[in-house]
């Protein structure tokens, strides 16, 4: 049961170091945007973004997909194009709202409220 024991203890310490971690350089590191999602299910909704979050709405499917016919170009920037798409991404890149709408070649239109802010905190609901 001992040796057991010492044995599970020596496997466990195997691979680390007492040293200090490795330095990384600052062309390495690189800050990694928070990605919020808006699926089918976000019809009508808000979202709020931070300053340097990425959004991605894909909204339900449908032949030929979906395209691009308005956001806040002002606060949000499209990545690729607003032709038609299963999904588009956005990058928050000022403080300020407006909202997103995406066409399919027939019917309703998706629709989400847009809020950037500076930090995390939300101000109360109404």
């Amino acid at each position: 049961m001992i040796v057991l024991l010492l044995g599970i203890s020596a496997c466990a310490n195997t691979g680390r170091t007492t040293g200090p971690p490795p330095t990384v350089s600052s062309e390495e590191a690189a800050v990694v945007p928070h990605l919020r999602q808006v699926g089918p299910e976000g019809r009508n909704s808000e979202v709020v973004l931070r300053f340097g979050d990425r959004l991605r709405v894909t909204p339900p499917e449908r032949p030929g997909g979906w395209r691009v016919t308005e956001y806040p170009t002002g606060i949000l920037r499209l990545d690729g194009g607003g032709a038609a798409a299963t999904g588009h991404t956005f990058d928050a890149v000022a403080v300020g709202q407006g909202q997103i709408s995406l066409a399919p070649a027939a019917g309703d239109a998706f629709v989400v409220r847009i809020r950037v802010m500076r930090d995390i905190v939300q101000p109360p609901r109404p």
